[in-house]
């Protein structure tokens, strides 16, 4: 990838917003620890802090900038962004106090390094909050967008065209596709064909292109060769998708031999002891989520009832684990008899079987809040694949690759496919290749993701129907 303008600028004022909120919090730590008259004060120091200061904001600084949280070309979302900078705060922190035993002349105090890397860590986070929304808003204004275009067929391609038109602030402005095949081949729904591969350094001139990104599905990897050496000389930016859901990539562990790439199968992550951790932190986790919510509650299950007739809570069987069977809880947000008359379907937006309460809940997804209860039970965990109910298991069953393997481990209340757009009445085909990546990728990294996501999504007030 090749610096931009854009990119240096942006990287230039990362690095100014980190340096400013450092020594923020370096002010900060400073005066809590002697002015603020909240600590006990034995002494005051005998030495100027600002040498040591320094140290701890080059150092500081310097991680940062090896563990690439300044290179602008790369897309973290804000729980890996944050997690590298707590990496950085805490091996700069840790070098600080070590030179800090060694500084004869003088002790520096190791609850005000406490106290600066705390701050620093909010600082940083915030500052950068802060510029990336108004980076955000500034492309969804159509500025500071990159033109790209799209070489490449198959349900990834697709996937990247709805991901790119649905985001700007991913930072593409997708121009169209690229042709490679015969002329007749069709180019991507709802997409501008801008031309065949043959003609790629006139396309790239003619339409200003900056980012040009492939993906082949894999009975067609074999032309990946071509279309890069295409791209040699060329002043564009070149990305290559693999479609790792379909060549179960995601399964694959890379080691060497003695310098010989070796390729083996990962075992399951989510197994003994990640299963046991995962269960810990479920009872935790929707035991807090309960506690916060039952005010809530309370008042959503008196709503329900005064407004409707019908129990509060709404019971249906979905299927778990190896196929078990169980009653998931949910708020009822639909009249009693919603599937008298038409049987078990999915529901669809402004869907006329809601109560006068049901659309305010689904579209908040307050509904969903008593599946805690299921989730303390056992029946379901805070992370996984969305249940379905027995009906459409066994239909999907036999339409659809690998279906039933979603049934290896416990249905989630939310899931790495419903983040990612796949939820309620939506391709059943995609939403299985998301929720196996994540069953044999599972990590507590990705599953905080995906309960980060899901709550940014809540403030978003995505309708969920």
């Amino acid at each position: 990838m090749k610096w931009k303008r854009q990119d240096i600028v942006a990287a230039v004022v990362l690095f100014l917003s980190d340096a400013f909120g450092l020594a923020l919090a370096c002010a900060g730590a400073f005066w809590l620890r002697f002015h603020s008259g909240l600590i006990p004060l034995r002494g005051w120091p005998r030495f100027s802090y600002l040498p040591g200061y320094g140290f701890l904001l080059v150092i500081w600084l310097f991680i940062s900038y090896t563990a690439g949280l300044y290179d602008t070309r790369r897309r973290m979302i804000w729980v890996d962004e944050t997690y590298e900078i707590l990496k950085a705060a805490t091996v700069a922190t840790l070098i600080a106090l070590a030179a800090n035993f060694f500084f004869r002349s003088g002790s520096y105090s190791r609850l005000n390094l406490v106290l600066t890397w705390i701050l620093g860590i909010i600082l940083v986070v915030v500052f950068r909050r802060v510029i990336y929304a108004v980076r955000n808003q500034m492309r969804r204004e159509g500025r500071d967008l990159r033109r790209a275009a799209l070489i490449g067929e198959g349900v990834m391609a697709r996937t990247i065209v709805r991901t790119i038109r649905s985001d700007p602030g991913l930072g593409f402005n997708l121009v169209g596709c690229v042709k490679d095949g015969p002329e007749d081949v069709p180019t991507i729904s709802s997409s501008t064909s801008l031309g065949h591969l043959g003609d790629l350094p006139k396309i790239i001139r003619d339409h200003q292109l900056e980012v040009v990104i492939a993906t082949y599905p894999l009975q067609s990897h074999h032309r990946l060769r071509d279309v890069m050496e295409r791209f040699q000389g060329l002043s564009v930016d070149f990305y290559f998708v693999p479609d790792v859901q379909e060549l179960r990539l995601s399964r694959v562990a890379l080691s060497d031999l003695d310098g010989i790439p070796l390729l083996s199968l990962k075992q399951f992550p989510l197994s003994g002891p990640g299963r046991i951790a995962k269960r810990a932190f479920d009872i935790a986790f929707s035991s807090l989520a309960l506690a916060i919510c039952l005010p809530i509650m309370g008042i959503v299950a008196l709503t329900i009832k005064l407004t409707s007739p019908g129990p509060v809570l709404f019971r249906q069987e979905r299927v778990g684990q190896d196929g078990s069977v169980f009653e998931i809880l949910k708020f009822r947000s639909m009249r009693v008899d919603a599937e008298s008359e038409s049987g078990p379907i999915f529901a669809a937006k402004n869907d006329g079987r809601r109560t006068p309460v049901g659309t305010f809940l689904r579209r908040y997804s307050i509904d969903e809040i008593p599946q805690f209860i299921n989730v303390l039970k056992g029946d379901m965990s805070v992370v996984g694949p969305r249940p379905e109910r027995p009906h459409f298991v066994r239909e999907f069953n036999g339409l659809v690759p690998r279906y039933f393997e979603r049934h290896l481990v416990k249905s989630g209340i939310t899931g790495w496919a419903q983040v990612n757009g796949f939820r309620g009445n939506t391709s059943i085909e995609e939403r299985v290749r998301y929720d196996l990546y994540y069953i044999e990728n599972w990590s507590f990294q990705l599953d905080l993701k995906i309960i980060s996501r899901t709550i940014l999504q809540f403030v978003r007030q995505r309708e969920a129907y």
